[in-house]
């Protein structure tokens, strides 16, 4: 009984505790990339036997278009969605042409896409022939 009596002060201060919560930085892009540079650092084709990796710079010019490396060159992307994005990328020469790809809202806030499925958008049976695993960087 004496021990309850002695613990029962401490169980009073521990459950009175108060806990500060954690709050992520707010780093929501508001369903486009504008004004963020990202690279390309590898990517493996469906029919490669290995990966390539690469340092390609891209920066979003806004919420529509991007330029990569240092070309002035402005190419057209579309980025929709919630906590599903749905991101199309048009001309990117570093995979070959036009591609696609579903991904997580959280992952896009934290800068890192890490071996993100890009089908092409030209490819009939992407899934098998045309995709693309992508490995992105935010360095801004």
């Amino acid at each position: 009984m004496r021990k309850i009596l002695y613990a029962l002060p401490f169980l009073v201060v521990l459950v009175s505790c108060s806990k500060d919560e954690y709050v992520k930085p707010d780093l929501k892009l508001d369903d486009n990339l504008s004004n963020s540079t990202w690279v390309i650092s590898r990517y493996d084709h469906a029919l490669a036997n290995e990966p390539t990796y690469v340092s390609d710079t891209i920066h979003f010019v806004d919420k529509n278009y991007y330029s990569i490396n240092s070309n002035d060159l402005e190419r057209r992307y579309d980025l929709t969605g919630g906590e599903t994005k749905y991101f199309r990328i048009y001309s990117l020469t570093t995979l070959g042409g036009d591609f696609s790809a579903t991904l997580d809202e959280f992952i896009i806030d934290d800068g890192y896409i890490n071996s993100a499925i890009f089908n092409d958008l030209h490819v009939a049976d992407s899934m098998e022939h045309g995709y693309t695993l992508v490995w992105l960087h935010r360095v801004d």
